[in-house]
């Protein structure tokens, strides 16, 4: 896997869905055994009542408009989550002790969520305590 391409078309998947208002919390592609076909990039959705049949029609609109600035990412490799989703909070805790993002984590366990690899491509800043 080109983890340079993997990770700047996910940027850009994840930017044009903020851009269309469905707001993405965090990314990363995963991949929970060791077969290399099977990555899929999750994404974690800030809203936890998002309507996953439009979201998911939204992501599909998306990759068919810019399929090659996307890399040939396919829908079907897309996984949406809440942001409150054992992986996607802990990615965004190791997020906070340095920077992760194109670098593999391997053998992790989230919770009760064991995954073989994980490379994270982005996760939303903590809002700042005023």
């Amino acid at each position: 896997m080109d983890q340079a391409v993997l990770v700047t078309s996910a940027r850009f998947l994840v930017d044009e869905l903020n851009r269309e208002g469905l707001a993405v919390t965090s990314a990363a592609w995963v991949r929970d055994e060791e077969s290399e076909t099977s990555w899929r990039l999750w994404l974690a959705l800030a809203n936890a009542d998002v309507d996953l049949h439009d979201a998911y029609m939204r992501v599909a609109t998306i990759v068919g408009r810019d399929f090659g600035r996307l890399g040939g990412l396919e829908p079907g490799r897309v996984k949406l989550v809440r942001s409150d989703h054992p992986v996607m909070l802990g990615i965004r805790k190791f997020q906070q002790i340095r920077d992760f993002t194109g670098k593999n984590l391997r053998n992790n366990l989230f919770g009760e969520h064991y995954v073989f690899d994980v490379v994270p491509v982005f996760v939303e800043p903590e809002p700042v305590a005023s």
